[in-house]
């Protein structure tokens, strides 16, 4: 059985911003571990942008901590 866990972030843009705070990369390093390469994202917060313009900043925050994404 695959060892699955749900991290709910709130207010993303301000916890992503254009650069992700330190706080929001530790937060997410510790929740997730070295186990972890692979994230499913699902984007349906934002109104401001489109899904995929959504995804892709979320990569850009978790890439540089060695995390793919996949949105829904």
């Amino acid at each position: 059985m695959t060892n699955k866990r749900l991290l709910l972030l709130s207010n993303g843009l301000e916890l992503l911003g254009d650069e992700p705070s330190e706080l929001f990369q530790n937060e997410v390093r510790d929740f997730l571990g070295r186990e972890v390469g692979h994230v499913l994202f699902v984007p349906f917060a934002s109104v401001a942008r489109t899904y995929d313009a959504y995804e892709t900043k979320v990569q850009a925050a978790l890439g540089p901590l060695g995390y793919s994404v996949e949105a829904l």
